[in-house]
């Protein structure tokens, strides 16, 4: 039985503490049929035994521990053969978990698959989306990217959450509130070419009620991010010349992405920036936060640069 890490299925909002918001709040829509990319929590369990191990947890306590100590450190064999086997199986199918057959043919042969990592805290801490580390492959990559989230914070509360990682052609935020209006009659949609949070190349307005598409401004696009094959470094290339001034979404995906606003803010009972990817025709889920949260906490970044 696992002792550090846990699936999302095995996980609710109820598991804050143990994984903290932002692990508990992917768990939760993962469980709700949302389309959520699969993935793992590093639980906060396994830092505190990290520091306990280490002789840390008293230096992290009086503020005097540093995050290079944190990385030039190993982690104990245990829980570097947990957060292993947790990121072999992380795009297997769930009823092949259990066989030792599969587990033999997963170490034979099969291409690792990457990943994004990135912490999870229970508290006030504001973690900016910077602190995604994508682009991960192989488990000890893996294993070193949740040391560099554990040094990122520096809080025996951080968690860390494993997830496989979208290599999207189409990106962006749905916002299910128009925040450029301020009608909730709206839904407001930002779309461009490749993965991350992509430069805004496509704003489209839709009727919240209906998902008739109200306004359409093609703003273009230059430049994109993807994800090299070869490498698996983050590249900037030139979008090609057909595609700069060209609509990303065709009207299914609009369809589909006024759907899946209109579903998550019914879910939460208040309006939510939603970011999305697209990979092979699938949207996919990444990340949701209620709007009124999002303003806060640029208020709080503006506020702390001035």
């Amino acid at each position: 039985m696992a002792i550090y890490c846990k699936w999302f299925k095995e996980l609710s909002k109820w598991d804050t503490a143990l994984i903290g918001r932002k692990a508990a709040n992917l768990a939760e829509l993962f469980n709700e049929k949302f389309p959520v990319p699969q993935g793992f929590v590093v639980t906060t369990n396994a830092f505190e035994a990290f520091l306990k191990d280490r002789g840390f947890y008293e230096k992290l306590t009086n503020s005097d521990l540093s995050a290079e100590s944190i990385l030039n450190s190993s982690v104990s064999n245990e829980l570097r053969e947990e957060i292993e086997e947790f990121y072999n199986y992380i795009d297997t199918a769930e009823e092949l978990r259990d066989l030792k057959l599969a587990n033999h043919l997963l170490k034979s042969g099969r291409d690792p698959p990457f990943v994004a990592v990135r912490p999870s805290h229970d508290g006030d801490l504001q973690i900016s989306n910077r602190a995604v580390l994508l682009n991960k492959k192989g488990a000890a990559q893996v294993v070193r990217a949740v040391q560099e989230c554990w040094a990122s914070l520096l809080s025996a509360k951080t968690a860390v959450v494993v997830q496989k990682q979208i290599d999207s052609e189409k990106s962006g935020v749905a916002h299910s509130a128009n925040i450029n209006s301020n009608n909730n009659g709206e839904i407001l949609l930002e779309a461009g070419w490749g993965i991350g949070k992509p430069e805004t190349a496509n704003v489209y307005i839709l009727d919240k009620n209906t998902g008739e598409l109200k306004e359409k401004n093609i703003l273009g696009q230059i430049f994109m991010y993807v994800r090299d094959e070869y490498t698996g470094k983050t590249l900037k290339k030139n979008v090609l010349p057909e595609k700069q001034k060209s609509q990303i979404l065709t009207d299914f995906e609009i369809k589909n992405l006024h759907k899946l606003a209109i579903d998550i803010e019914n879910y939460y009972g208040t309006p939510q920036e939603i970011e999305w990817a697209i990979a092979h025709g699938k949207i996919y889920l990444l990340r949701t936060k209620s709007i009124e949260a999002t303003q806060k906490a640029k208020e709080v970044v503006a506020n702390s640069e001035k």
